[in-house]
């Protein structure tokens, strides 16, 4: 009951500091969806009559400039999402983080942490945990080849970077003989698959992993595992510093860290989740736990943090014959013996004969990998760096094959 009335005064006060400080934004979209005035909330489920925010709802609003309600020594920076383009959506602020996972990572003995932001201004992440006396490295996914340098002239014990770039840094840390310098290793930006794991572990013998579920949008950790867990994989326990619901399949964010220039309220991630009752070994048994299962209504894979969508393949597909229907389809990516990345894709088919399959295995092949290649992998090779992304590998499946793939945890799923 304690923690119920402490999620509630905590939603209030997001309200309440919306209005105090007159932030235009919200108050205006609120009253566009007919909330007319300041609610009052007595139980965290009356929270859920407040709309439900969207990133489109922000792209149609300008420049985040305009709806900035705090003074800007408050704003770190401004910064663009996955799918954005670019286009500076969200403002990032400056003493706002959730401190709890880096903070159990100091607690533990953690004290040179190297960030694979990727671009400099995600770098600007790195930027409050100096206040827990960690020495501070951003790296560049671009120039991974510098990685083991980093390593030993700072000292690293920490690294924070996505499961495909702790898989491509790994052979060039053991190449230099300090991958045993690694004791903690934060993973974010992609869900894992068991393989990688074991791989990752591999590589870094020595690191405990923990994992975080964050928010480009929010500038702050979500929800996060702990080596002591006992959580499935792609499994987190909430932060505090948010409130998360599933509404119909989708995470829903509130931040609840205050002062921020633009707190997310009730805002739809994109994200697919469900709740997990789990008593978790960690001893976190207040915390919610929530497992992130894909994308809502968009076949993606991440990779290096960059979203690949299988959408973008709908033109190309409906140069196939009537008779080949593509049932659904599903992605893996490895990094290989040579260091390279691979993309695996799960092509599943309703055919009506066998020779028209036959015919499907060349035409899809051709069609799929093409587009694939030409749309997607050349952006991707240069986002992770020297041009090491592989060609696509097409799997064609029937409906043996997707049964024994969803066992492994490989779920193809219709795009809607």
């Amino acid at each position: 009951m304690q923690q119920q009335h402490s999620i509630v005064d905590a939603l209030q006060g997001v309200i309440d500091f919306v209005y105090q400080n007159k932030c235009p934004w919200y108050v205006d979209f609120w009253r566009q969806q007919g909330l007319f005035s300041k609610p009052d909330i007595e139980t965290a489920a009356a929270f859920t009559q407040l709309p439900m925010v969207t990133k489109q709802d922000f792209v149609s609003s300008g420049h985040p400039h305009n709806y900035t309600f705090v003074p800007l020594a408050n704003v770190l920076s401004f910064r663009s999402t996955s799918g954005t383009t670019g286009t500076e959506l969200f403002v990032f602020p400056r003493g706002c983080f959730s401190p709890d996972l880096r903070t159990t990572l100091v607690q533990n003995g953690a004290k040179s942490f190297l960030y694979m932001g990727g671009v400099q201004k995600n770098a600007t992440t790195a930027f409050d945990y100096l206040t827990l006396g960690m020495k501070i490295t951003t790296g560049d996914l671009h120039r991974l080849n510098e990685v083991p340098q980093l390593v030993i002239q700072n000292q690293v014990d920490t690294i924070s970077a996505t499961p495909t770039a702790l898989l491509r840094m790994g052979p060039l840390l053991v190449q230099s003989q300090c991958e045993s310098m690694i004791r903690y290793i934060v993973i974010y930006g992609e869900l894992l698959t068991h393989d990688m794991r074991t791989q990752i572990q591999a590589l870094y013998p020595q690191a405990n992993i923990y994992t975080e579920y964050s928010l480009s949008e929010s500038g702050q950790g979500i929800a996060y595992t702990t080596p002591a867990c006992d959580l499935d994989l792609n499994c987190y326990h909430s932060h505090e510093s948010a409130h998360c619901e599933i509404v119909e399949g989708e995470i829903v964010i509130t931040t609840l860290a205050k002062p921020h220039p633009l707190p997310l309220i009730r805002y739809r991630t994109g994200d697919a989740a469900k709740w997990r009752e789990h008593k978790c070994s960690c001893g976190h048994i207040s915390n919610q736990v929530f497992e992130l299962t894909g994308r809502i209504n968009v076949d993606v894979v991440k990779v290096g943090g960059l979203e690949l969508r299988y959408s973008a393949l709908e033109k190309s597909v409906q140069q196939l014959p009537s008779t080949i229907v593509i049932d659904s389809i599903s992605a893996t990516v490895a990094v290989n013996k040579d260091n390279q990345i691979s993309i695996h894709l799960y092509v599943a088919l309703s055919l009506e004969t066998k020779v028209v399959g036959a015919i499907a295995s060349t035409v899809i092949q051709e069609v799929v990998q093409d587009h694939w290649f030409l749309t997607q992998t050349k952006s991707l090779a240069h986002y992770i760096a020297n041009q090491r992304c592989l060609h696509p590998v097409i799997h064609l499946v029937d409906n043996a094959d997707q049964l024994a793939l969803k066992k492994v945890g490989i779920k193809l799923i219709t795009d809607s």
